[in-house]
């Protein structure tokens, strides 16, 4: 997902070493949002006929710099020298030994092109246990007001409204947010794991089905959750999986590829709406 790319604004906040300025491309994370900023990048998009879609593609020889998620955090948790620095520190030392082990950092603080007071801490759990206790946990820190609630995320149209105050918090005035990630790309999700023969969507779909509560595969990216009647329902857009998590009876319009309901998509972001909750957890707000 291209996001920023090397220019000469002086005025762009954040820098990379000796590539100078960068500037930021993505206006926001979606798959429509990630079309435009491909154009402006000036990264080629090619049909990929295992995805059956047009894909960015990036040369390895225009790579800037590459950050693995879990050095990145024990580089710059041992390093902390700004308050962006000492703030991942906080959160991190505040998170439980059970969610610690299996955290990485991504994003500007990743890359050490960051910028305090303008850049965040993105942090990413490996794992579905692990995502379940940081959904525990993560409610625990020492958090801003959450802002108003969301009925749009990504595109898809969403229900009940959710603040997202579940993977985002203010620590020390600098937003931190997580998002869970399978250990093996994919492995969570059984309509994507044979990722050479994905189907091709084949319309819109319009399903009301129930979702047992608690899948795991809900906190992982993208969000896979199995319904009663043996279908699954895959977003692309993370903010949905509180919902996918809580499960229960819901309306769910989207893409249908296969045996899976798309949410998230560009060409139909579709919408999830909860008639009614699997059980009571945490609270949706």
């Amino acid at each position: 997902m291209p996001k920023y790319v090397a220019c000469s604004d002086r005025k762009a906040p954040w820098a990379l070493g000796a590539a100078g300025r960068m500037c930021r491309i993505l206006d926001a994370y979606s798959a429509s949002s990630l079309r435009v900023a491909a154009r402006r990048g000036g990264v080629e998009a090619i049909n990929d006929p295992l995805y059956g879609a047009p894909q960015p593609l990036l040369r390895f020889d225009s790579i800037l710099c590459i950050a693995e998620p879990r050095r990145a955090l024990e580089r710059a948790v041992a390093q902390a020298g700004d308050a962006l620095e000492y703030a991942l520190a906080e959160v991190v030392g505040m998170l439980g030994p059970r969610v610690r082990p299996h955290l990485g950092l991504t994003g500007t603080l990743a890359l050490g092109m960051h910028r305090a007071g303008v850049s965040d801490v993105d942090l990413v759990v490996y794992g579905d246990r692990a995502s379940e206790r940081m959904l525990e946990e993560f409610s625990s820190l020492r958090g801003e007001p959450p802002g108003p609630p969301r009925r749009v995320v990504g595109g898809v149209r969403i229900a009940p409204p959710t603040d997202l105050s579940w993977r985002r918090a203010g620590v020390g005035g600098i937003s931190v947010s997580w998002i869970g990630a399978p250990s093996r790309p994919a492995s969570h999700c059984p309509p994507l794991r044979e990722w050479r023969h994905l189907r091709p969507p084949r319309g819109r779909a319009h399903i009301e089905t129930s979702v047992e509560p608690g899948q795991p595969g809900a906190l992982l990216y993208p969000p896979c959750v199995r319904t009663v009647e043996g279908l699954f329902i895959v977003s692309y857009e993370y903010n949905l999986a509180l919902h996918m998590y809580v499960g229960g009876r819901m309306r769910v319009e989207g893409l249908r590829a296969g045996e899976a309901v798309i949410l998230g998509s560009a060409e139909h972001p579709g919408s999830l709406v909860l008639l009614g909750r699997g059980e009571n957890i945490g609270s949706l707000r």
